[in-house]
């Protein structure tokens, strides 16, 4: 599916830019499949030496603000 392409393309830039972290929204396919928003922030992590030692990762569930985006942006169009 394309939001495993973007986020390895994510992770990629992730490792090429230690201590930058970086922020991202896909929609995926849960394992009951549904549709679902979420959200990543991503850091790699590197030692003294700056060699990496992992990638942090935290996503969260965003579909219910996707949603509330979605009204607001369709009540902003319809004055």
């Amino acid at each position: 599916p394309e939001f495993h392409e973007k986020i390895l393309a994510e992770h990629r830039r992730a490792l090429e830019e230690p201590g930058v972290t970086r922020s991202f929204d896909y929609r995926a396919v849960t394992r009951d499949g549904r549709q679902r928003w979420f959200e990543t922030h991503m850091k790699t992590i590197v030692d003294r030496d700056g060699q990496v030692e992992g990638i942090l990762s935290v996503i969260r569930d965003i579909t219910a603000r996707k949603a509330v985006e979605a009204k607001l942006t369709a009540a902003a169009l319809t004055d």
